[in-house]
């Protein structure tokens, strides 16, 4: 369901920049960081680049490639005039044209799509076209109850990928065979995709990919679990210890969820990014591991989630976007610290009036597998 308040939002935004046309380009693949301005403007998940066209009037032309996905854009976006072909350029300038070539165009997310799209177009817009790069970003920054339920529901189903990573893994287990399982089971639970970061070490340091190293007892297993479903990614960060916790392990943890704690008050709407990760950057000092907030021991404390809008963007010290009720993003101290390595704390938030509230029904804990 395509939400009218953006789409009212961008032309607001089209009226301010004075132009009579906005053309929201989204190149193909999917990335849980970025916005997918034509599912957001039209409810289409293109496959191939593509670009959505709104009039003034609220009109929308989706235009896609190939052209052999003409009747998968139709049936996944009612009301909206759709356009299939194998040259995206070609098929754009005549859709823009068709009141003339003297209309001002904004433009958002020309940049991401190849030389050989961007070329043409460039040429035949020339100074009628108007930069509105990061406008379909702002316009998802606050998330509709709807959204935020569809949220919920994926955030649930992280939960439950992360309770199938605690009953499959074993000693002797490929870690590209534990991620494989993983995988397979987020798209049964019904994910569309699932970003997956899993690692094993005895002393992590650092997220990685799954590769070819053999699961052993007393492993820490970090998961970055990130699946998304219904055009809204959610991430979980949990560790597991293959074996039992020893002391250090659970001291490190607990500190790291103290972080989530201090983010978790800091990130009320009205406050800035800078101040939630301030906080939780505190709440790490205060135990004697200043030096360790920051590069390479850690990276940001938490980022945004498309593919609605990736706004707030990395939840860092530099970061100083005012938090907004409606925003949703991960909040991860995920880092390094002396004498049990990296480890992964994160929940997905919300940001309402007085917290950022979690969107899981449990927090992370550090878990024993048994072995």
């Amino acid at each position: 369901m395509v939400e009218q308040s953006r789409i009212k939002w961008v032309q607001d935004e089209m009226a301010r920049h004075g132009v009579e046309l906005f053309a929201a380009f989204t190149a193909s693949g999917h990335n849980m960081g970025a916005t997918n301005s034509t599912r957001v403007l039209s409810g289409f998940k293109n496959m191939g680049d593509s670009c959505v066209l709104l009039e003034a009037d609220g009109e929308r032309t989706v235009i896609v490639s190939p052209s052999w996905d003409a009747e998968r854009a139709r049936e996944q976006a009612p009301g909206c005039n759709v356009i299939a072909s194998d040259d995206l350029a070609g098929a754009v300038i005549k859709a823009a044209n068709r009141h003339g070539r003297t209309r001002k165009i904004g433009v958002d997310g020309l940049s991401t799509l190849a030389h050989r799209t961007v070329a043409p177009i460039r040429a035949e817009w020339g100074d009628r076209m108007v930069p509105m790069n990061g406008a379909m970003q702002r316009a998802g920054a606050r998330k509709t109850p709807d959204e935020i339920r569809i949220a919920r529901e994926v955030a649930a189903m992280a939960e439950k990928i992360f309770d199938r990573l605690l009953e499959v893994a074993r000693p002797g287990m490929p870690e590209y065979e534990l991620a494989s399982d993983l995988y397979r089971y987020s798209k049964a639970l019904g994910a569309d995709d699932n970003f997956l970061l899993m690692a094993s070490s005895q002393m992590p340091k650092g997220p990685r990919p799954p590769g070819r190293r053999i699961l052993a007892k007393g492993d820490l297993i970090l998961g970055e679990i990130s699946p998304g479903a219904d055009g809204h990614f959610v991430q979980i960060c949990r560790t597991a210890v293959l074996g039992p916790i020893n002391e250090v392990q659970q001291r490190n943890h607990d500190i790291l969820w103290e972080s989530m704690q201090a983010g978790l008050a800091a990130g009320a709407a009205g406050n800035t990014v800078a101040h939630v990760a301030n906080m939780m950057n505190e709440a790490v000092a205060k135990h004697g591991f200043s030096e360790y907030c920051r590069p390479p021991y850690m990276r940001v404390r938490g980022h945004g989630l498309g593919s609605v809008s990736s706004l707030p963007g990395d939840i860092g010290t530099d970061n100083e976007m005012v938090l907004e009720e409606g925003m949703t993003f991960v909040m991860h101290p995920n880092q390094f610290l002396p004498g049990g390595g990296y480890m992964m704390v994160g929940e997905p938030v919300v940001i309402t009036q007085t917290c950022a509230e979690p969107l899981t029904t449990r927090f992370s804990k550090l878990t024993s597998i048994p072995v």
